[in-house]
């Protein structure tokens, strides 16, 4: 929530929380896939599909060039955004692939989740 005071334009300010409702989601799943709280497949289930609801939105959100000095979406999604679709597309199909059954599972899901998070956010995300 402090990262998105000052956010002026509600456009930006929709992504940002569209970001933050993905985060949300993948703290929750790591943190039983690493065992800091008891796995619990009902709420890694529920936490899979906030992710996967979330995800799908991305292209949508990103569909119009916004721009706010808070926002921390780089130009070349806009240059680039038949390929950032691409790896946004990427990282829904893993939210949608994600086992739910067991830590372990999670776990092995969360890295290709992770993956995918990474490289959009290296192309795309400004650096802090």
């Amino acid at each position: 929530a402090l990262a998105h005071q000052g956010v002026m334009n509600p456009a930006v300010l929709e992504r940002m929380e569209g970001m933050t409702d993905q985060a949300d989601a993948m703290k929750t799943l790591g943190e039983m896939a690493t065992g800091k709280v008891p796995f619990d497949p009902a709420t890694a289930l529920a936490a899979r599909e906030a992710l996967i609801a979330a995800a799908a939105e991305t292209p949508r959100l990103f569909a119009a060039e916004e721009f706010d000095p808070r926002s921390e979406a780089r130009p070349e999604i806009w240059a680039e955004f038949d390929r950032f679709a691409e790896v946004a597309d990427r990282t829904l199909a893993a939210a949608h692939a994600l086992d739910t059954a067991d830590a372990a599972a999670l776990a092995e899901g969360l890295r290709v989740i992770g993956e995918t998070c990474s490289a959009c956010h290296e192309d795309y995300r400004l650096k802090n």
